[in-house]
């Protein structure tokens, strides 16, 4: 192990993420309470500094787009698959260590693809999405300008293949100010152009803007919720329009799940949710326990999940439950509703005693079984 001081402790203010560099591999140090957490410094989704983030509650947002991770082990709360590696960390003599040779390890697994004396240095993006296509180009034609290309810009002879060809999609637009005041909620909008694209919704310009945003939030919480479900969707919502599209499916689904993690707007969320729950009566549904494990729509799948885990675990509980459960603590009922969080630590706590009184069993079974073999 080789000790090494990246930040003082003095100098760390809590709850604020601070950036540091190590054996070529960008750090978030995070001081919260008396403890210390010291991340992976990219987020997963597309590299953004996560020292220029911020704390909510447990979880270290992106700046960018969003993404959450736990302060404490760099998992997501909403999706655990997405994470961020986390390093050893202490505090000694008012300083905050690392283990050097534990990151330098990890980076020669883990090549970094940044060169911050290059154009943007910190702030690149070096693999663009699907969605994106063309951002290292763009990129080349920031630092480079049309050196590179001749002075009228890439071009191609006609007679290439069709597929080739520049499409409609290629074009990227970023707006770069508004050009008029922004409306007043009591004023009608055209919304055709900008939501009905990306969500897969019909708006009418008729609609003022409160009653867009009531109709988007339905439309959005509800295709969130029967994609999810899948063909266990129940018949009562076979006639419920929602997005059909790729695009519009992972918009409303994305969406939905910023909405959730953005603290100063869960009250809206949850007055959206509930009034879909209500208007579908959602709590008389009948749910498959497998298929809602992951959602989180309404709050009448948190209580259909709350209800099946208790009944399993007078049945037969299992460490997969307790987990589940342990789960579930951490996800959005149970952050905006106390009652169903105390619900849910309770039925952990169960858990862990049934379980705990399983193995004793067993293990008076075992040692009987060897008295009586004496």
């Amino acid at each position: 192990m080789k000790k090494l001081a990246i930040k003082k402790w003095d100098e760390l203010e809590d709850r604020v993420p601070a950036y540091a560099l190590v054996a070529d591999v960008d750090l978030v140090v995070v001081r919260y309470d008396e403890s210390v957490s010291v991340l992976y410094g990219r987020c997963a989704h597309r590299g953004a500094l996560m020292s220029d983030g911020s704390i909510d509650g447990n979880n270290l947002i992106c700046g960018v787009h969003g993404w959450d991770y736990r302060l404490d082990s760099g998992i997501s709360q909403y999706n655990n698959s997405e994470t961020l590696p986390k390093f050893n960390a202490w505090l000694e003599d008012g300083q905050v260590f690392v283990d050097e040779d534990q990151i330098a390890a990890w980076v020669a697994d883990h090549p970094q693809p940044y060169n911050r004396d290059a154009y943007q240095g910190l702030f690149q993006d070096p693999t663009g999405t699907v969605d994106e296509p063309h951002v290292k180009f763009i990129r080349m034609l920031a630092n480079d300008g049309l050196s590179k290309v001749g002075h009228h810009g890439p071009s191609s002879a006609m007679g290439v293949p069709r597929d080739s060809l520049p499409k409609w999609d290629d074009l990227q637009f970023v707006v770069g100010q508004l050009a008029n005041l922004p409306l007043l909620d009591e004023e009608a909008v055209g919304t055709e152009l900008v939501i009905g694209p990306a969500f897969d919704i019909t708006l009418t310009d008729a609609l003022s803007l409160a009653e867009a945003r009531q109709a988007l939030a339905k439309h959005v919480l509800l295709t969130e919720l029967i994609t999810g479900l899948g063909k266990e969707s129940p018949s009562s919502l076979g006639s419920v329009k929602i997005a059909t599209t790729p695009t519009g499916i992972d918009s409303c689904v994305r969406l939905a799940k910023t909405w959730r993690q953005l603290r100063d707007y869960r009250d809206t969320y949850v007055a959206a949710a509930n009034a879909v729950e209500q208007e579908y009566a959602l709590a008389n549904v009948e749910y498959n326990p497998d298929t809602i494990i992951n959602l989180e729509s309404v709050l009448a799948i948190e209580q259909a999940l709350l209800s099946h885990v208790e009944h399993q675990l007078v049945d037969a509980p299992t460490e997969e439950l307790l987990e589940l459960t342990k789960t579930r603590l951490a996800r959005f009922w149970s952050d905006v509703m106390p009652s169903i969080q105390a619900h849910w630590a309770l039925i952990a706590s169960a858990a862990e005693v049934l379980l705990e009184a399983d193995r004793v069993a067993d293990s008076i079974a075992v040692d009987t079984g060897r008295r009586r073999q004496k």
